[in-house]
């Protein structure tokens, strides 16, 4: 598309968003079916976007949409799976300006699209220095498991410079990318992903640190269902824990002041861990 045909090139609108499916049963006019996008892990009504210090756009640019390059297969059973790649709310690279790292995503669907399972992520976590995953392609055959292959590394953007010079979203660094094959059992796409921290710890009913963007001080605000010791960690975007203190929570809001003096500006991660329960992880940024 180009807004201004008198001129070559093209337009260019990064932050649309949507994956939409269409068939021949569809008019031609319709546009299809939305059927994925990005995903609002806060379940907060919003998406968080960094704001990158370049000025640049707050994930790694690909030409491409927020949500973009599905790839489809079909099984004998004419189940129809889905492979894409989207921007994962609230998720920061290890790369020098803070942007948002893209995922691979599967669903299926066992009505021809009508009705899709939920997206499973299967770029694994690593806290402080995430992973980018990208150019997901399915195979076509499905046999009890779907195979796929996709390009993975730790910053967001592609990795060859165009000839007429260096690609911005590139780091100094050697960005080698891995190609990584994935075989998943059917069966386990469909698995929710993480999308409160309800789901990840039922001690739990909310967390929030503010404020944010913190200078010296932040309040870390855990309200429980019932009492239980809390661990709580700070780690920079390394993964180093900078801070790290132990109290005995109760029912309700446990308000924990930490002191941020001595951390330099940049984005930190905090965690917290009830009892036995999983680790709850979020990040937040000091400014001085």
């Amino acid at each position: 598309m180009n807004d201004a045909p008198s001129t070559t090139g093209y337009s260019y609108f990064p932050y649309t968003d949507g994956l939409y499916l269409w068939d021949e049963t569809m008019p031609q006019n319709a546009g299809g079916t939305i059927i994925a996008g990005i995903e609002d892990l806060g379940e907060q009504g919003t998406v968080y976007f960094p704001t990158a210090t370049s000025g640049m756009l707050a994930f790694g640019s690909y030409g491409a949409s927020l949500t973009s390059y599905g790839s489809m297969a079909f099984d004998a059973n004419n189940v129809l799976y889905l492979s894409y790649s989207s921007v994962v709310d609230s998720l920061i690279s290890a790369s020098q300006d803070p942007k948002l790292v893209r995922h691979v995503y599967l669903m299926k669907s066992s009505n021809l699209g009508v009705t899709w399972s939920n997206p499973t992520d299967i770029v694994p976590r690593s806290i402080g220095a995430e992973y980018e995953g990208m150019y997901p392609s399915l195979a076509k055959t499905v046999n009890g498991n779907v195979h796929l292959i996709y390009q993975r590394d730790f910053f967001p953007g592609y990795s060859v410079p165009p000839a007429s010079g260096t690609d911005p979203d590139i780091e100094n660094v050697d960005n080698a990318s891995d190609i990584i094959y994935i075989k998943l059992p059917v069966s386990e796409i469909g698995t929710p992903i993480v999308t409160s921290i309800k789901d990840v710890n039922s001690a739990v009913n909310t967390l929030n640190f503010y404020p944010n963007p913190a200078s010296t001080n932040a309040t870390i605000d855990v309200v429980l269902k019932e009492n239980a010791k809390m661990d709580i960690n700070i780690l920079n975007a390394v993964g180093q824990t900078v801070y790290s203190t132990s109290v005995s929570g109760n029912i309700g809001s446990n308000k924990v002041e930490v002191n941020l003096n001595n951390l330099s500006a940049g984005l930190y991660f905090y965690q917290v861990k009830v009892g036995n329960g999983k680790a709850i992880t979020k990040k937040f940024a000091v400014e001085k």
